[in-house]
């Protein structure tokens, strides 16, 4: 979702889809009984990442103070899934495994 001049309606769009997403997926019953993560993540400007993390194995409240690109949201689901890297990249990103419990 864009909030600039060309779509200033399009956070609208999104805060209402996310409204109705997200709580179908907090609530199934796949969410409730795996081990499910759920990640929202902003990243409007190409600068600071907004992300938001929910599930059963996250820590609640949790913030963290390491410094993560775009590249640690793929290492960290092959840290999750033990998963070999694909790139020079992700094999030098930090996971984001300390938000989970």
């Amino acid at each position: 979702m864009h909030g600039d001049s060309s779509c200033p309606a399009s956070v609208t769009l999104g805060d209402n889809y996310l409204a109705q997403l997200v709580p179908n997926i907090l609530s199934s019953s796949l969410f409730q009984t795996k081990r499910a993560v759920l990640n929202v993540v902003w990243d409007e400007d190409g600068g600071q990442i907004a992300s938001i993390w929910a599930g059963p194995v996250v820590k609640k409240g949790f913030t963290s103070n390491a410094f993560h690109d775009h590249y640690s949201y793929l290492a960290t689901i092959e840290a999750a899934w033990n998963l070999h890297n694909l790139g020079q990249n992700d094999a030098s990103a930090t996971p984001m495994t300390e938000v989970f419990t």
